[in-house]
């Protein structure tokens, strides 16, 4: 098991003007309303703790903070001017009771030319559990280390793979209806296709969108070296021309051995690198750094979690979700991956997905009607071409 405890976080990533960072960044005091950073909305237990940042042009009486709980409906710590010493802000915090998202929240009251990042937490009396984004991230990097030192050279394979997932009672009858039409696909483009339905961890139809980790994993350790394209369970090919196996094997001679669908175009303000959708990706399994994402992706939910985690979790977003965690692992280690990942807006080219209306939570019945119904519209036009 690869569950840690400690008594200081590494660096932490927060919110800035909407993106995430976590290395130094220039602050703005256009607005004394809104903070100028934000977050990180993550648990702590009660305990004494001193909260860190590093920091560049800035005195104390030019920068104050709050830290509250629970998106502000519990104060912490109200409007101060923290120590600054020895180029980091400091923060002494001391909590009764637990809080279930803390959130520091910093605001630039007279310098426009502060930089600030790199955020630490270090426990004074006792350890405590590390943070996901934390987590993931060192499985990466020993997972990157064990492929960088196994001596034994993986076989590239010619081999194409398209996998969907999801659970056996509220998403299988989408699966069901995306299946027929990607299968369609996969017959005709000499593609190999594989779906499982049912949940690798949890027990509610939700918990299925871990299943991705536990099937990249799996395959893995079977010994698969081949490109696998995945696509969630309300995604399907619309454009059947669509040379695919030409594209990865493309990807492949030009040693990108990941395609990500970007959430946002390249000058969007809120583009940042991982910024992804996860519905839709091909990750070339012959690459040990594309084996060494699958794998730590794969380590948070089968080892961080445990069986109570599960358990507890009612809602979508009670545990990390797997797009999001993807695009921590990413962002966290995109020095070492960004010469290895492409972008393609793969649902602006030949993929469609018939999405939730609420991110956050579960479609109803009366939605997911409608988007099964999407998906079949979707198909008529494909077999009327």
């Amino acid at each position: 098991m690869f569950y840690t405890q400690v008594n200081k976080l590494p660096i932490i990533s927060f919110q800035f003007n909407g993106k995430i960072i976590n290395k130094l960044i220039k602050l703005n005091n256009d607005s004394d309303a809104e903070a100028a950073l934000w977050g990180p909305y993550k648990p702590l237990f009660a305990g004494k703790y001193i909260c860190e940042f590093i920091c560049q042009g800035i005195n104390s009486n030019e920068i104050a903070c709050d830290v509250v709980d629970n998106y502000g409906e519990r104060i912490i710590v109200q409007r101060y001017h923290p120590e600054i010493s020895n180029g980091k802000i400091i923060i002494y915090l001391e909590l009764t009771e637990s809080a279930n998202f803390i959130e520091f929240r910093l605001y630039l009251e007279k310098n426009n030319n502060a930089m600030v990042g790199d955020f630490t937490i270090t426990r004074l009396d006792g350890l405590m559990r590390l943070w996901e984004e934390g987590y993931i991230n060192l499985r990466f990097q020993k997972w990157q280390a064990d492929e960088a030192t196994n001596s034994i050279k993986e076989k590239e394979e010619e081999r194409y793979l398209m996998i969907q997932t999801a659970d056996i009672e509220k998403y299988s009858e989408i699966l069901n209806t995306s299946s027929i039409i990607n299968k369609e696909y996969c017959k005709h483009h000499a593609f190999e296709y594989y779906s499982y339905s049912g949940t690798f961890f949890g027990d509610k139809p939700f918990h299925s969108t871990y299943n991705r980790t536990s099937i990249l994993n799996h395959i893995i350790t079977d010994g698969y070296r081949g490109w696998v394209f995945y696509l969630d369970a309300d995604a399907i090919i619309v454009n059947h021309s669509f040379d695919l196996k030409k594209y990865l094997s493309d990807l492949r001679s030009s040693r990108k051995c990941c395609s990500l669908h970007p959430v946002h175009e390249e000058n969007h303000h809120l583009a940042f690198f991982g910024n992804i959708n996860a519905g839709a990706f091909a990750i070339d399994l012959s690459d040990p750094i594309a084996r060494s994402v699958a794998r730590a992706w794969y380590d948070l939910y089968r080892y961080y979690y445990q069986r109570d985690d599960y358990l507890k979790s009612l809602k979508w977003n009670d545990l990390m979700d797997d797009q999001t965690s993807i695009q921590r692992l990413l962002f966290m280690n995109r020095d070492a991956l960004e010469g290895y990942i492409n972008f393609h807006a793969f649902q602006h080219d030949f993929v469609f997905q018939a999405l939730r209306s609420e991110n956050s939570d579960e479609s109803s019945e009366d939605e997911m009607k409608t988007r099964v119904s999407l998906l079949k519209n979707e198909f008529s036009k494909i077999k009327n071409i």
